[in-house]
């Protein structure tokens, strides 16, 4: 049942009328004079709906929907077949609508893998690494070797040759560079192992820190489920108009610049309390940890520091983490609106120039927003072991990662190197099983 209200967000008047007197003997005048005054009755829709996530759907698959027209039955099937059933995002949701019992077992494994990944390191971390970067450098020789011998089965004067040699020219001077900076950079390589492996030592001593990151987890999804009630309240505000014939009975919210200006407002505030609480996962892991380097040799053992670390982190210095993620809440509020518009630039043009810069500029955005993450993840650091405020610890993180980028660099390569063991095992362990559950299972 439906009110004229309704009827005129949809169809033209001639419609309208049409259809308001073939229900309502008294005349569309009439219906028109007593909806105005609110007391209209309802009358029936053109076509039987049934209730689906609060919308109201028809029912196509029914002996009832043979009050359709031919014509509109056949547009609204094209519509739905052209827009819903084509839309990425729309078959991604019905994909982990199905696979939710999947996902949620791979999500509780995965947990329990990377914990006992972590005991691992700190057992054969440094085996890990040494056989990691052997191999590396034994697959550069080996390629360059074999793009070598390749050449040789083409005539000198064939393109191919050259190239082929040229490739393996490179790759062996990739190889020889990588074998320098290992000759140069030995002790920063120990150091980096030993690094790995005291984090394991400091796990061991502190199993409340596991809890911290699936904290935070609960708190990122009960934050965001929050934000897109908000969110689809402001989405909610606006004019209800129909849309362009042939699909004139689907309405389209029209906003105004004071609602654009609150779904600005609520994207940066997404982004803004998501890196908070990420940055006090980071702060207090840092803190932890810091207290637990000065205390591992006394007689506590250094155990008991997460709950300091949380003390501290709230008491102390949520006015520092806060402004670390407000700058990194502002960079990915930038890079949101750019990627906004480069998305309707791109489908407005086809110039190749344009497109260019704006992937480049786009790849820019997102270089500087790791950049400001790394330097806010060490800046959270700094403030936990100085107690200094978030601009001064910035900066003293900054002269830091300068002055030992060497260090620093291996640091990061052997976390890269022990990461991506650790993940390519986990995703390919999660990946058979939900591969077998998904095609074997039938629960699943």
């Amino acid at each position: 049942m439906i009110g004229l209200t309704y009827l005129e967000a949809f169809l033209p008047e001639d419609a309208i009328k049409a259809y308001v007197d073939k229900f309502y003997t008294d005349g569309y005048d009439s219906y028109k004079a007593r909806s105005d005054a609110g007391t209209a009755p309802k009358i029936p829709f053109r076509y039987n709906t049934s209730k689906m996530y609060g919308f109201c759907l028809p029912e196509l698959n029914t002996d009832k929907a043979s009050a359709f027209s031919k014509d509109t039955y056949e547009t609204f099937k094209k519509l739905f077949t052209e827009t819903v059933m084509n839309d990425k995002m729309t078959s991604y949701i019905a994909d982990i609508a199905t696979a939710w019992k999947v996902i949620a077992v791979c999500a509780a494994t995965s947990l329990v893998l990377a914990y006992l990944y972590l005991f691992l390191v700190k057992c054969i971390g440094g085996i890990i690494v040494w056989v990691s970067i052997a191999a590396i450098q034994i697959s550069l020789i080996g390629g360059g070797a074999y793009c070598f011998v390749q050449s040789g089965n083409y005539d000198e004067d064939h393109d191919y040759h050259t190239w082929l040699k040229y490739a393996a020219y490179v790759i062996w001077g990739v190889g020889a560079l990588f074998l320098c900076c290992i000759c140069c950079c030995w002790t920063a390589i120990r150091i980096g192992i030993a690094v790995y492996k005291t984090t394991a030592q400091y796990i061991a001593s502190n199993l409340r820190i596991f809890l911290i990151p699936f904290v935070t987890y609960i708190v990122c999804i009960v934050w965001l489920a929050a934000w897109l009630i908000s969110f689809i309240f402001v989405f909610s505000i606006g004019e209800p108009t129909a849309r362009e014939a042939p699909y004139q009975f689907i309405t389209e919210m029209k906003w105004d610049s004071n609602t654009r200006y609150m779904v600005i407002y609520q994207l940066f505030m997404l982004f803004w309390v998501n890196a908070w609480v990420m940055g006090m996962c980071q702060f207090v892991i840092a803190c932890s940890a810091c207290i637990w380097y000065f205390e591992v040799n006394s007689d506590t053992g250094g155990s008991g520091t997460v709950g300091r670390a949380i003390k501290w982190g709230f008491r102390y210095h949520m006015g520092s983490v806060a402004f670390g993620a407000a700058v990194i809440a502002i960079c990915q509020l930038i890079r949101t609106l750019f990627e906004y518009y480069r998305r309707k630039i791109q489908a407005a043009t086809k110039n190749a120039c344009v497109r260019c810069l704006l992937c480049y500029t786009s790849y820019l955005l997102w270089a500087l927003e790791k950049c400001i993450k790394f330097i806010t993840k060490n800046a959270y650091i700094q403030v936990a072991l100085s107690n200094v405020f978030f601009c001064k610890a910035a900066w003293n993180a900054f002269a830091l990662i300068l002055k030992n980028v060497h260090r620093f660099g291996w640091l990061n390569t052997i976390g890269f190197i022990l990461n991506w063991f650790g993940i390519c095992a986990i995703a390919f362990l999660n990946a058979f099983g939900a591969y077998i559950a998904i095609t074997k299972i039938e629960a699943y």
